[in-house]
């Protein structure tokens, strides 16, 4: 029984959530007929790498740049309440089943 060796990939590619069959276990499937080498012949490796490749390895950016863009953007940002605070009152309010008048006029009394 022959072990295949790994592809050396130039970017971390995603991985998947499967475990490998050993040498023995791969009688009578379709990975004991594939030819390695002629199917990497024929796939593009740069390109299906750059394709499939994981999003922390994209291009590269000028940080001295995007910082002060950012610090811009964050300064403009005015914020009523924050994210949390926000996200339970909308599951507050979809759980009260009351129309946003009547909620009103409720805290107003």
């Amino acid at each position: 029984i022959r072990i295949k060796k790994p592809i050396k990939t130039k970017f971390r590619l995603p991985v998947f959530n499967w475990t490998a069959l050993k040498p023995n276990q791969i009688n009578g499937t379709v990975f004991n007929e594939i030819d390695d080498e002629r199917v990497l012949e024929e796939l593009d490796l740069e390109k299906f790498e750059e394709m499939f490749k994981t999003k922390a390895q994209g291009p590269v950016v000028d940080l001295s740049c995007s910082k002060s863009k950012v610090s811009t953007k964050a300064v403009n940002k005015v914020q009523l309440l924050d994210a949390n605070r926000s996200k339970n009152l909308a599951i507050t309010l979809r759980k009260a089943n009351k129309t946003t008048e009547e909620i009103c006029k409720a805290i107003q009394t």
